[in-house]
Order: C-alpha cells, then structure tokens, then sequence
C-alpha cells in the first residue's frame, strides 16, 4: 500500500505523481563511446562532453551546437 506524502503542516498531498513521457527515452551510457562515434561521422569537428551542464558540444567554424544525446547532435549537424 501506498501513501501520499505529507507535507510539513501534516497534510496529505493531493498533486498527482509524476508521469514519465511516452516513448522512447535516449540517453549516452557510454559517453566516450558516444563521443568517439561522433568524430568517426563527422572529422574534423571538435567534440566534447561537458562536465558540469551533462551535454555534448561541437564547436563548428560559424557556431556552437549543444545537445543532450550524441543522436540530437548528429541530427542538427545534419541540418
């Protein structure tokens, strides 16, 4: 059995709970994996994760591209 959590007044909480989004969720297991795929299918182009904001870089010669998935990376260097 399950319980709402209790707020610090000593009410129960009415909000619902969160529900994950349908379908497929895409995150990097292997980070240099991901990194090592990416100059594979794209030489020349400086690639790195970043530490503190969790995303992938590029650094192309007019702009900076930043996403969360090595796979949204490659889909807007695409474009």
């Amino acid at each position: 059995m399950t319980h709402a959590p209790e707020s610090r007044y000593g009410h129960r909480s009415t909000c619902p709970a969160p529900v994950r989004p349908a379908g497929r969720l895409e995150i990097d297991l292997d980070i240099d994996q991901a990194l090592d795929d990416l100059r594979h299918a794209f030489p020349g182009i400086c690639f790195w994760h970043g530490e503190w904001s969790g995303s992938l870089w590029a650094l192309l010669p007019d702009r900076l591209v930043e996403a969360r998935t090595a796979a949204d990376l490659a889909r807007q260097l695409h474009d």
